[in-house]
């Protein structure tokens, strides 16, 4: 299984592609982005925004490309071309209709409670004035555009808001929305995980791996992970079924197939499980280096072939004695003082399989963030299970924190 891979969207985070040459196998790596020189370059470049379905078909069809082995965005914007770039090439893909819903917040939410998969208070407000509509709410709300990418315009807000900041939320998510909806909702407390999934053409659904997510606490009233622990010794057997279960109920209720999905749930304190969203990819590091740490084949040669018409088995994928941690550098504001990183303080057994370092000299000045893009770096970790631990992972950040902020 030869042919060329189709990167739409040149984001750093994609450069994972790059490192798998030797494991995929492909042929060329074609890079569509609307930057003119994006981050990740492959063997042929593309100035074009990967939204534009048309525009790209016609500029492939110019290449004259004989075969691709597969379409790969980390972004939902880019979901649609990767369909149409699939369909071009007689390959297997999701309804570009099923794709669009899901993009939609309210739609997906609106399908999980009627499936009973989902239980929390929410509302889609248009305009400011019907602000005044909402019922005075018993918990903390969670204010967030109805389509967009990534974890912009997002905003908590306690049950003992004032009106203006209400307003000033709306007007946040609003402006990051594509089709200018908000959707309000009870905050739902408790551990976050994410789940990554591959769906077949047969109905099938197999969850490749489960990670426990953590939040920063350097942002103002948002939720910007730090941290996705896969394989996570301080997730129970039974949990990792329960959550299977429910994500594999989400997946299949939207009658997504052929296609990843990442799905972000919420488990409380009695294990009841709360879907946040869910989207028709997968991103990034996580479908190359970390899916690949934790089981015994290549999560994209898998896409590849599902996608060909691989019939694939239902539920967990099974585990090994393998963690893996999409680690970011989570800092408080202040000034560094020192040039070092993570590996610095971590046991000799866990090592980082890519990173970013470009922001860890001395002389920095740090600041709390707002989105998922304004993160100060990362890095891949690999390790065994019983050594790459929530426990470990703190007690080596906090020695790293001290000695490059110079804390104490």
């Amino acid at each position: 299984m030869t042919g060329d891979i189709i990167l739409l969207g040149g984001n750093q985070l994609n450069n994972g592609i790059i490192q798998r040459k030797k494991i995929l196998k492909y042929d060329r790596l074609i890079v569509f982005d609307w930057n003119k020189s994006p981050f990740v370059k492959g063997d042929v470049n593309i100035q074009i925004d990967i939204k534009d379905t048309n525009k790209i078909l016609n500029c492939l069809e110019k290449l004259n490309i004989e075969n691709i082995l597969l379409s790969y965005t980390s972004t939902d914007l880019g979901v649609e071309t990767q369909i149409a770039i699939h369909k071009k090439f007689g390959l297997l893909a999701p309804s570009r209709n099923i794709v669009k819903n899901i993009m939609n917040k309210k739609y997906t939410t609106d399908i999980w409670r009627q499936n009973h998969l989902l239980k929390r208070a929410s509302i889609i407000l248009e305009e400011k004035k019907d602000l005044d509509k909402l019922p005075i709410p018993k918990n903390d709300i969670i204010i967030k555009p109805n389509i967009s990418s990534g974890s912009r315009g997002i905003t908590i807000l306690t049950k003992k808001h004032t009106y203006r900041e209400l307003l000033q939320a709306f007007r946040k998510a609003q402006e990051e929305s594509i089709d200018k909806k908000v959707l309000i909702e009870e905050f739902v407390t408790g551990q976050e995980y994410t789940v990554e999934m591959l769906g077949d053409n047969y109905g099938n659904v197999c969850v490749w791996g489960i990670s426990k997510k953590y939040h920063t606490n350097h942002t103002n009233s948002n939720k910007i992970a730090v941290k996705l622990h896969y394989n996570s010794i301080d997730v129970p057997d039974e949990l990792v079924k329960k959550i299977t279960c429910a994500a594999i109920h989400c997946y299949k209720s939207l009658n997504l197939k052929n296609s990843f999905g990442h799905l972000e749930m919420i488990v409380d304190a009695n294990e009841e499980i709360e879907p946040l969203e869910m989207g028709a990819r997968s991103s990034g590091y996580i479908a190359t280096h970390l899916q690949d740490a934790i089981n015994y084949s290549s999560y994209l040669k898998e896409y590849a072939l599902v996608i060909r018409g691989k019939r694939i088995r239902n539920g967990y994928r099974g585990k090994r004695n393998i963690s893996s941690m999409y680690f970011f550098y989570d800092l408080p504001p202040g000034i560094s003082k020192k040039k070092t990183n993570l590996l610095d303080y971590c046991n000799c057994y866990v090592r980082s399989l890519s990173y970013n370092r470009d922001m860890l000299n001395s002389g920095v000045k740090f600041e709390n963030i707002h989105a998922d893009h304004e993160r100060y770096g990362f890095e891949i970790l690999k390790g065994p299970k019983e050594l790459l631990t929530s426990e470990n992972i703190i007690e080596w950040e906090s020695e790293f924190i001290k000695n490059f902020m110079g804390i104490g």
